[in-house]
């Protein structure tokens, strides 16, 4: 199966150079082409390849040592995007000085959430024209160009000779393409139990499972030649049966797990590979288990390409907002240390507004992301409509307090976003003669779902050291402990928790220097302790690390001041939720 090698593009380091043209497959003079023959650089902080302008062309020498995948490389932001647009194929006039000839990949990157693509062929000793067909390929938003000499060997020394590179909008000549050559297989295989059958056909991987009483039977490859020491990411694209889950593995290391439903259509699924807090062995490849934990099933999925990427995990973008004033000139912008004030005075303008654009070093493509969160504060019970995108079904109405406070709008399943356009801000909207200030810290687009609040009934443990109030989703716990210096409060483990559950996520606000610990299924490895800062804090609690049984019926128990006796106090629960 081909795989989808994914590296960072690291800085660019310019270096100008005349190329000889490839006279034979030089398109139509009125036919629109990219030149390609200036600003290579190779590898940074790394002594590997030597650039030098000769007669007949750039001769990039190397000397791989224990390097694996060193690379040269062009910028592709430095060009056009609407030209790139209309791109078709990648033409190269190349020779290599080493005898038994050179293998080499071919490699581009691109922004937002498109997959690298890449081509793997063989080079000799004489100058040879190769294409390859980009004529599917999303290039408006093509970053970088790479090579790879002699991908995943270490050792390699020798060179090699660009004539001549360049885009154009012809289309491929069939006789060069190097897609028809040296495709890059990675296999396959059932972990011994005769659960899996695989098929390669197409690039696809085809997996056919029937488990019988094999309920942890998976299927595996070996650690592909694209992960480093730098890889921040593993990326697979799958497509299997709706409603069906797989669980990934990599590295048959717990913390780099995900779960993953199918949709019937194909899915691209990414796991962080920085934030393991304990040891892996890199060479345990990767790891994939159909309906996992169940018996006597069987299904079929595919896999379409895999790899490790130097690229961390695009979460949340934040989007810099700079706001100014609409057109009625009711709005004073001040840009503060923790956020932009905008002050008000609005005379006879009901509907004055205040204009946000954001700062982003490319255009905003919202796939994938799922909600829109910002950060809010100003006059005490005003209240403001917030409008992201000029969006009528993307704005939120709120009423001010003095505290920063944070609210989400909800990204899906809302259509026709235009991305380009601004966020507008209206306080007090319809109301005339009218005065204060709004301040706005951030304004976030992430791919986490906007927080479900979830309503159970908490309860004191049995000691009567608490006293429990609910006033629209927020709860209100007042404590006087006396000498229970261990009491608590509960609540039911909610309908949400599943037994795929990774974590439970909980907001709570307190007084500043307080604390509170918050234990989950009433189980030791899942509990913290929160010191309270006087504003709303979200907590998360890892429900993966156990190494003891628990009983997840147990609940969430809350201690206030956990220990002490003779303390009073009042703290708010927000909102949780298992994910």
């Amino acid at each position: 199966m081909k795989k989808r090698l994914l590296v960072l593009a690291l800085t660019l380091l310019a270096l100008a150079m005349f190329l000889v043209a490839c006279v034979e497959t030089k398109p139509n003079p009125e036919t629109t082409t990219i030149d390609l023959a200036e600003y290579w650089a190779g590898n940074e902080n790394e002594d590997i390849y030597t650039l030098e302008v000769v007669s007949d062309g750039l001769k990039v020498s190397f000397n791989k040592g224990a390097s694996t995948y060193p690379y040269v490389k062009r910028n592709l932001l430095i060009e056009d995007a609407e030209v790139l647009k209309t791109m078709k194929t990648l033409v190269m006039k190349l020779k290599t000085d080493n005898a038994a000839g050179l293998a080499m990949l071919v490699k581009i990157e691109f922004s937002g959430e498109n997959a690298a693509k890449e081509a793997k062929f063989s080079i000799t000793g004489e100058y040879a024209c190769y294409e390859w067909d980009l004529s599917t390929f999303p290039l408006d938003q093509a970053v970088v160009l790479y090579f790879f000499v002699d991908p995943g060997v270490e050792g390699t020394v020798g060179s090699f000779c660009i004539a001549d590179i360049y885009l154009t909008e012809d289309a491929i000549n069939e006789e060069h393409n190097i897609d028809k050559t040296e495709p890059v297989t990675t296999l396959w295989h059932d972990s011994g139990d005769g659960v899996y059958t695989v098929t390669e056909a197409n690039d696809i991987s085809t997996i056919a499972y029937n488990k019988g009483i094999y309920e942890w039977a998976y299927v595996k490859t070996a650690t592909p030649e694209s992960y480093n020491e730098q890889s921040k990411t593993f990326n697979i694209t799958v497509k299997g049966e709706e409603g069906k889950q797989i669980l990934v593995k990599v590295f048959d290391h717990y913390e780099f797990e995900k779960w993953v439903t199918f949709t019937g259509e194909v899915q691209t699924v990414e796991i962080d590979l920085t934030k393991a807090t304990g040891t892996y062995d890199t060479a345990k490849g990767v790891l994939i288990f159909a309906e996992p934990g169940t018996k006597d099933v069987s299904g079929t999925f595919e896999i379409d390409s895999f790899g490790f990427s130097d690229n961390a995990i695009v979460t949340e973008l934040n989007l810099n907002m700079v706001w100014t004033d609409g057109p009625d000139g009711v709005y004073t912008v001040t840009q503060e240390e923790d956020g932009t004030k905008l002050a008000y005075d609005k005379g006879e303008f009901g509907w004055a507004y205040a204009k946000g654009d954001y700062v982003l070093s490319s255009a905003l493509d919202l796939t994938g992301f799922n909600s829109i969160r910002f950060t809010i504060k100003g006059t005490a019970d005003k209240t403001v409509i917030f409008k992201a995108f000029d969006y009528y079904k993307l704005e939120k109405t709120v009423t001010l307090t003095e505290e920063w406070v944070t609210y989400y709008i909800n990204l899906k399943e809302v259509e026709g976003v235009d991305a380009t356009k601004s966020f507008i801000l209206f306080a007090q909207a319809d109301t005339t003669n009218v005065s204060g200030e709004v301040w706005v810290k951030d304004v976030i687009v992430s791919k986490d779902a906007v927080p479900e609040v979830v309503t159970t009934t908490w309860k004191d443990s049995g000691d009567n050291a608490y006293t429990i109030t609910e006033n629209e989703g927020v709860t209100t716990v007042e404590y006087d402990k006396k000498n229970f210096s261990w009491a608590y409060i509960a609540a039911a483990t909610p309908d949400t928790y599943t037994a795929n559950c990774t974590k439970l996520t909980i907001t709570l606000k307190g007084e500043a220097g307080k604390t509170v610990l918050v234990k989950v299924f009433d189980h030791y490895e899942f509990e913290v302790t929160v010191t309270f800062t006087g504003e709303a804090q979200t907590i998360e609690i890892d429900l993966t690390k156990a190494t003891a049984t628990y009983d997840s019926t147990k609940g969430i128990l809350i201690f206030a001041e956990a220990g002490t006796e003779n303390v009073t106090g009042t703290f708010e629960i927000h909102g949780f939720i298992f994910e």
